[in-house]
């Protein structure tokens, strides 16, 4: 009898440490997007202590792949990270999976996940602007990408850098999905020249705050600053995929053995109306008789493949160069009001803006990388090291384009004026 009273005595710490080990979840959302679930299972539960990390995609990977993490959780819109964490053998099991919400391809997902993965909801993105600086500026709202291309917006618009941004990664890869390699890039290089900064963090804030004025951005980051700051605009931009947000229980030293409870009520709080105002939900589901519509369909796989390429060609022509995109559009856009050019000065003209829009790669360049890094781990490094040839490309193409337009404003000025 006493031996079982010492044995019980020595397990009672180890049990009483499980139950309040909290729940560490890992996600690539800024961790206030998550604050109504969390509140709401709190309170419910307000013996469950629940933590939220936030990485970007590469860094939460990082983080996964450390055998020593203490991760319970991670939600994500990023398939990569379930990829790896099913790679590893380190997914969880769940009693069930709700698909109840899911559209074709999401079943799917689920499917291949083997009930390890869970959906959380849906997100879109679309523009989120500062209606009193709007005002100030006297700037119209932006209802496109291509409207982002108007010489209105020249230093008005900030954007995440895809490097840091799962969301943003997926704007871009919407961009080029539709529109194509080139084209795509074409679009986001003249955007790129009316844009005040790229952030390496959440944008919301500065739109808040009125540093900036307009922002491409994920609903639930738009809705959750509308909340306080109701000066703040959003709409969403046409043919906006639609984005799942996934959740998944994993593996860990000391896992909490509140989390597959804590994610199963996440699972059921999103999908059951009567819980709370929709206004409320911060990654939304449609009511069971509505159709859940896709503008735009991505193809998940191919942004697996060429993550790490669009992703760096984005910070080495873009973020890198920013300053550089500014000066050749704020020239183009000069010499574009100009009246009676010469047709030497118009293919001049159409010449810088060929050179300022034009990628260093194309896709077939994108397509002989991925097949040589899948057979080569040592081209795979070289390409790593070439991507930085991407930068001074861009920066040659750039000088070119400003080199030309100023050449043309000078002529133009001097003809006109003396």
């Amino acid at each position: 009898m006493y031996r079982f009273i010492i044995i019980l005595l020595m397990l009672l710490p180890q049990a009483v440490f499980a139950y309040n080990t909290p729940i560490i979840v890992l996600t690539t959302f800024s961790p206030n997007s998550l604050s109504t679930l969390i509140a709401d299972y709190k309170a419910k539960h307000p013996n469950v202590n629940i933590k939220v990390l936030h990485r970007h995609e590469d860094a939460a990977a990082r983080l996964l792949g450390d055998p020593t993490h203490d991760i319970d959780m991670v939600i994500t819109t990023s398939i990569g990270l379930f990829e790896l964490l099913q790679r590893s053998k380190t997914l969880i099991t769940l009693p069930s999976v709700n698909d109840e919400f899911a559209n074709e391809e999401v079943k799917a997902t689920l499917q291949h996940f083997n009930n390890r993965v869970a959906l959380l909801g849906y997100s879109r993105y679309g523009f989120m602007w500062n209606q009193r600086y709007l005002e100030k500026h006297n700037l119209d709202r932006p209802s496109s990408w291509e409207s982002l291309t108007h010489p209105q917006y020249f230093q008005h618009i900030i954007m995440a850098t895809p490097s840091r941004s799962t969301s943003s990664h997926y704007m871009v890869e919407s961009i080029l999905q539709q529109y194509g390699w080139q084209a795509g890039w074409k679009l986001l290089y003249q955007i790129s020249g009316n844009l005040a900064s790229v952030s390496m963090f959440n944008v919301t804030d500065q739109i808040s705050r009125g540093l900036v004025g307009v922002a491409p951005v994920v609903d639930a980051f738009a809705f959750k600053t509308q909340k306080p700051f109701p000066f703040i605009g959003f709409s969403y931009q046409p043919n906006s995929p639609v984005l799942p947000a996934y959740m998944a229980s994993i593996k860990n030293l000391h896992h909490s053995t509140q989390t597959v409870n804590f994610l199963q009520y996440l699972e059921a709080f999103q999908g059951n109306k009567s819980l709370h105002p929709k206004s409320q939900l911060d990654y939304r589901l449609p009511h069971k008789n509505e159709a859940l519509e896709v503008s735009q369909r991505l193809d998940f796989s191919l942004i697996n493949q060429r993550s790490d390429i669009v992703k760096k060609l984005f910070t080495h022509t873009i973020v890198h160069s920013l300053a550089l995109h500014n000066k050749a559009w704020q020239l183009i856009h000069k010499v574009q009001t100009f009246s009676q050019l010469t047709a030497q000065q118009h293919q001049q003209l159409n010449q810088a803006i060929t050179l300022a829009t034009t990628p260093p790669i194309s896709e077939q360049d994108v397509e002989a990388m991925i097949n040589a890094s899948e057979r080569d781990a040592a081209k795979a490094q070289q390409n790593e090291n070439d991507s930085h040839l991407w930068c001074l490309d861009m920066y040659e193409r750039l000088n070119a384009s400003i080199t030309m337009t100023e050449n043309i404003v000078m002529e133009y000025e001097v003809y006109n004026h003396g």
